[in-house]
């Protein structure tokens, strides 16, 4: 009797291991698939049409026939967002006098041997120096107007230094966003980020975010961002024979609202959070498209809104919240006002951009009009005089207009 209860406890031991170890309770079942269910095999991904670089002629072409609209654009400081830094840095006093502390640590840019060079140095309690992290600067970005972000390239790879020379102070201090999550010289520019302060990116390996060297093939927004690839537009115009159909150029006045408004909201526009659509990319826009060709950007209600508060806010945002825009009509046929009239406007030395742009409103429909573009505007569809204008103190007409920070924390 003994020898049996052994056994079976024997028995009963083994099969519990073997449950426990070896069993597998869903062997031989099935997966149920829910009717709706979808997989990645299942979702279509549309295809473009290849955009190249290629179709792009850059604005010394521009200039051949267009001598006097160029050189009123060249000083516009959209021609001036970035330029190659080959030599000493153009700006405030240079040294570590002339840096700023962040955290213990010392920030400072100097040049060297004829370079650019921006330093992070770590001192301890007796001020010896316990490291000294440098890095070689590539490229400026912004006109200087309100400042200047540096960046670094390493290989295929592009990074903005925590150094930042600001116009207002007249100095260095650190770049936006740093405060919050600090990278040192570790912190990636994204093709988002560099599509819209670069006038036209050379095509790299084809993964995101990696670039060719040299990674850019106009440093400065050009010509060609607004009015679209101009190889087509010269065959158009130097053909021997005589050449069929529209104008391949694009005249952002021409466009309908939406299309118009998109020429300024490709870079304009980032909202909290900005989508490329699949089987596109950030380099995909062409004026004529729609923003939703490329983009879904996500906007809170309500955003740039601030009561007198400050906002950090995109260009748009904070247009659509001025009274010139929320009382607009659906635009009229009246034409609005062009970007080639915002550069004069801005290039007269005048000091108030608000004056000007409401001068300029005179006899013709009141348009809202940003600081830098006017193309993005709604018509009213009765004319308002300059006092009516100025009365209404858009937000986007101020004489002393907010500070805003871009998708990269670029200024």
């Amino acid at each position: 009797m003994r020898r049996l209860a052994l056994v079976i406890v024997v028995a009963l031991l083994a099969g519990g291991v073997w449950l426990v170890f070896f069993h597998d309770p869903l062997a031989g079942l099935q997966p149920v698939r829910n009717e709706r269910e979808t997989t990645a095999s299942d979702i279509a991904v549309p295809s473009y049409p290849a955009r190249s670089v290629d179709e792009y002629v850059g604005s010394a072409a521009c200039r051949e026939c267009h001598a006097a609209i160029a050189a009123e654009y060249e000083s516009h400081p959209m021609w001036h967002s970035t330029r190659a830094v080959s030599g000493p840095v153009e700006a405030a006093a240079t040294g570590p006098e002339s840096g700023f502390v962040f955290r213990g640590e010392q920030y400072f840019v100097e040049n060297s041997d004829g370079e650019a060079v921006h330093h992070i140095v770590g001192r301890d309690k007796q001020g010896e120096v316990l490291y000294d992290q440098s890095a070689h600067v590539s490229y400026e970005i912004g006109s200087g107007r309100r400042g200047r972000a540096f960046v670094l390239q390493q290989d295929d790879l592009l990074f903005q230094s925590p150094i930042t020379w600001y116009a207002g102070k007249d100095g260095w201090g650190l770049s936006p966003g740093y405060v919050a999550s600090h990278r040192r010289f570790d912190r990636r520019l994204l093709d988002g980020c560099v599509n819209c302060h670069v006038g036209l990116v050379a095509g790299g390996s084809g993964q995101p975010d990696r670039f060719a060297s040299p990674p850019f093939i106009e440093e400065g927004v050009g010509c060609e961002r607004c009015h679209g690839p101009g190889a087509a537009h010269i065959q158009w115009h130097s053909s021997q024979t005589a050449p069929t159909g529209p104008d391949p150029i694009v005249n952002p006045v021409d466009l309908p609202p939406a299309e118009r408004e998109a020429v300024c909201q490709q870079c304009h526009l980032t909202g909290v959070e900005r989508v490329v659509r699949a089987g596109r990319s950030e380099f995909d826009f062409r004026p004529g498209d729609r923003l939703s060709d490329v983009w879904m950007a996500f906007v809170l209600p309500g955003s740039g809104e601030g009561a007198g508060k400050r906002m950090a806010v995109s260009h748009v945002e904070e247009l659509q919240t001025s009274r010139c825009w929320t009382e607009a009509a659906e635009p009229s046929d009246a034409p609005p006002v062009t970007i080639r009239t915002e550069f004069r406007r801005r290039t007269n030395g005048s000091a108030s951009i608000a004056q000007n742009a409401c001068n300029a409103m005179e006899n013709r429909a009141c348009h809202a009009v940003s600081r830098r573009h006017s193309v993005c505007s709604h018509n009213r569809t009765t004319p308002a005089s300059p006092a009516t204008c100025r009365s209404w103190t858009p937000t986007m007409c101020r004489t002393r207009p907010r500070p805003i920070t871009g998708c990269c924390g670029i200024p």
